[in-house]
């Protein structure tokens, strides 16, 4: 059996109960609910770190906090906390050597820099940065919203996806002093509230999803000079469809060849292929989550299943992937759980 592990919104309207332990079975890619451990209030996004022995969360409070949870022995414990500097952090994610973690504050529009210490918990703050301007959407841009941080797959550059902004921000990364230095801004389509960014596996192209407009730009990524240079921009919805949606999370296939976008308001998982060495991307369907506003997807570690997590449907539901044509078959099974958000395996 695998390992997973979800989170949760908790507070207000929500139905979630925090950070659940579940397990999936290989075969099938059934998830079993397997208990919970107490990280606090609304864990929303998670992460692994690179030995997989130690998950990060964040509680999206005002008073923001980074939470490093130990998975070794009989079951997972919380080994300590730290503030994330901010309000709202909704990301997180770990430096590719294991030695640091950075989160990102979407209210507060900053960037933080956590060490690690030699038992996987988190030291104070070695570095933080805050972002600056707006955008078009007076609602939903009237300033800096970083929805996103972590670093590119050499680890030199750290990588601040700003949803208020329609930027990427870039730092260089030091480190030994655990520092971030501005490097550099690309600016995306306006109003289109970038979201989330992912790597293709060969590190030369990244794929930014649009929360705004319901795109995915293809962007060339230079490693040398950490610089990232948008091209195609690609719908994430089937021609015709109008209505309310706002994209969510980017995957790739462990192959390339794939990639998935969570549409949320369509209910939806967007299925492109990626063409011309990852240069341009092509929509192929936009396959029915099977619920309700899905926050989250995510690849099982074989590839062979994906998982949405359907935040007002209170459900994870689970799609067999095709390997030859990336289309997602529905699953039989559905999780029912309170108010999902992110799911991680182990």
């Amino acid at each position: 059996m695998t390992r997973a592990y979800l989170g949760s919104y908790t507070t207000g309207d929500a139905r979630g109960t925090g950070l659940s332990l579940l397990t999936a079975d290989p075969a099938s890619g059934q998830l079993t609910l397997d208990g919970g451990v107490d990280v606090g209030p609304d864990p929303t996004f998670l992460a692994l770190s690179p030995g997989g022995d130690v998950l990060y969360a964040v509680n999206q409070q005002d008073q923001g906090k980074v939470v490093a949870v130990r998975l070794t022995g009989d079951r997972p414990a919380v080994i300590n906390s730290q503030s994330s500097l901010g309000a709202s952090p909704c990301h997180v994610s770990a430096h590719p050597d294991g030695g640091h973690v950075f989160a990102g504050n979407y209210r507060s529009g900053s960037v933080v820099v956590h060490p690690v210490r030699p038992d996987g918990g988190l030291a104070e703050p070695s570095d933080s940065a805050r972002h600056t301007g707006s955008g078009p959407d007076p609602d939903r841009q009237e300033g800096p919203h970083v929805h996103q941080v972590l670093a590119d797959p050499s680890g030199n550059w750290v990588l601040a996806v700003d949803l208020g902004t329609d930027s990427v921000v870039g730092y260089g990364f030091d480190r030994a002093a655990g520092r971030i230095g501005r490097h550099g801004v690309t600016a995306f389509r306006p109003r289109s509230g970038p979201r989330h960014l992912a790597f293709h596996p060969d590190g030369r192209t990244a794929y930014v999803v649009g929360e705004l407009d319901s795109t995915i730009t293809v962007c060339a990524w230079d490693a040398e000079r950490g610089q990232l240079s948008p091209g195609q921009v690609v719908s994430t919805l089937p021609p015709g469809w109008t209505g309310t949606n706002y994209p969510s999370e980017i995957v790739l296939s462990a192959d390339g060849r794939f990639c998935y976008a969570a549409n949320r308001g369509h209910d939806s998982v967007a299925v492109l292929a990626v063409e011309e060495q990852g240069r341009r991307l092509r929509l192929l369907w936009a396959t029915p989550t099977g619920g309700a506003w899905p926050w989250h997807i995510a690849i099982d570690p074989a590839g062979n299943h994906l998982y949405a997590s359907n935040w007002r449907g209170h459900s994870v539901t689970r799609f067999r992937v095709d390997e030859s044509t990336g289309a997602l078959l529905p699953g039989q099974d559905v999780l029912a759980t309170g108010s999902p958000v992110c799911l991680v395996f182990g």
